[in-house]
């Protein structure tokens, strides 16, 4: 019988860590709670559990195996060639409920440094399975862990086992983590990415829509106030984007175009001057309502195009790190004066002036940059 160990009533949980990872180390299997599922979980180093994961997978008692990670950043140690597109959505969706079927070179990949029967175990067709889980027995194990993890998402009927009474007592776990009912009731899902292309190969947990947002290519225009310059150029860019795609739904599947403001007062309407030319051009900016830029989104953001230099710098004296990705909007050293309190010729000029500096970025932006998801 497994040693139980109840995670909430623990006085100090480390205690209960450091036994999960010393019978891990001594290659022997626990179940953890994680997410969606309990799962069962070996250390990646140690060839002796590969027997037990596939008499538990032919039992159909368990999923496919994956390797847990630390955190999305450990991944390229595994997936060198790790795809714009994966790394995005790993970032963004993890940790979670979500399996990322990835390609993989073994010969280039911290995977060659795993026991051959590992390797043979979760290499399957070129391919490996990842996960990054939330749960605090999971995240602290693989700190002190010398290596990665494999897991199992148990069942039992087809559906994941919530609970530890769902847990078959005699499948040889030397511990067995309680900590009651598992958050969501479904398994994780398993996105499979090859370059951008993205597919949903089991439905689960996540989503659609929370995978699309996810994956977007995120496109985040700066100005001072967010009222003029920044939304004529999000309407703009927009606009571009469901020209380029064939449509408004398959933009929005590939990109999310936003604006802000640096001194921005949130929920202000765009200028009445604003609204009229773009009103001239068959757009609108009724809707729109002035937003601050915030760290946040200046992370989220794949690209940032800012109206001036100094609003690049603004940004770049708040957070260094991001500089390859913040531009301004010529491209250049050029920037683009602010409107506001000018006539209606002033905006004009001012969003021709933009549009042309648009066409450029639109230009430039591969498409291996947006997900193209396969429905």
């Amino acid at each position: 019988m497994p040693s139980t160990l109840d995670w909430k009533s623990s006085e100090d949980t480390r205690d209960i860590v450091h036994l999960v990872v010393q019978a891990l180390v001594e290659g022997r299997r626990v179940a953890l709670p994680v997410e969606n599922a309990y799962h069962a979980v070996y250390s990646g180093l140690n060839s002796s559990s590969v027997d037990h994961i596939q008499k538990l997978k032919q039992d159909k008692r368990a999923s496919e195996c994956c390797l847990l990670l630390r955190s999305s950043q450990e991944l390229l140690d595994y997936v060198p060639e790790l795809s714009v597109v994966a790394s995005r959505i790993a970032a963004r969706a993890w940790p979670g409920p979500l399996i990322l079927d990835l390609p993989v070179s073994v010969e280039r990949s911290l995977l060659g440094r795993l026991p051959q029967e590992v390797q043979d175990l979760v290499v399957r067709d070129g391919r490996v399975a990842f996960r990054v889980a939330s749960h605090d027995t999971v995240r602290q194990a693989l700190r002190l862990m010398p290596g990665p993890l494999l897991a199992l998402q148990l069942s039992h009927k087809e559906s994941p086992v919530r609970t530890i009474d769902g847990i078959d007592h005699s499948s040889g776990f030397a511990i067995v983590v309680d900590d009651g009912q598992t958050q969501f009731s479904d398994f994780a899902t398993t996105v499979r990415v090859d370059e951008n292309r993205c597919e949903i190969t089991q439905s689960g947990a996540y989503q659609d829509d929370q995978l699309t947002r996810a994956a977007q290519y995120v496109m985040l225009i700066v100005c001072t106030g967010n009222t003029c310059r920044s939304p004529m150029a999000e309407a703009m860019m927009r606009e571009k984007f469901t020209k380029r795609f064939g449509g408004e739904k398959a933009a929005a599947e590939r990109v999310y175009v936003a604006s802000a403001g640096l001194n921005a007062f949130p929920g202000g309407p765009a200028s009445i001057e604003a609204q009229a030319t773009m009103a001239a051009r068959g757009l609108t900016l009724v809707e729109h309502q002035s937003r601050s830029v915030t760290t946040h989104g200046l992370s989220n953001a794949d690209m940032i195009l800012t109206m001036t230099r100094s609003h690049r710098n603004a940004i770049l004296d708040q957070i260094p790190e991001i500089e390859s990705k913040v531009k301004t909007v010529s491209g250049a050293s050029s920037d683009v004066s602010d409107p506001f309190g000018g006539p209606q010729s002033v905006y004009a000029a001012c969003a021709d002036q933009i549009d042309g500096y648009l066409d450029q970025w639109i230009d430039r932006l591969d498409d291996k940059q947006f997900p193209d998801w396969q429905r």
